[in-house]
């Protein structure tokens, strides 16, 4: 499960995102649930929960 407030790293990239907020988001007609994460620059990116989950890994601390 996706923790708000927390560090993931992409898992091609290696790039590192902080966890801003889970809602949902509209896709092709449906609503699913969605994280917003932001780079360490401010800017903000939203997926679906199933994609991030594919895409990052949680950073140990």
């Amino acid at each position: 499960m996706v923790k708000l407030g927390r560090m993931y790293q992409h898992n091609k990239t290696k790039s590192e995102y902080l966890i801003q907020n889970i809602g949902k988001m509209k896709t092709e007609g449906e609503w699913v649930q969605s994280v917003s994460y932001m780079n360490n620059t401010g800017d903000m990116y939203t997926r679906s929960m199933c994609d991030f989950n594919e895409n990052f890994t949680l950073i140990i601390e």
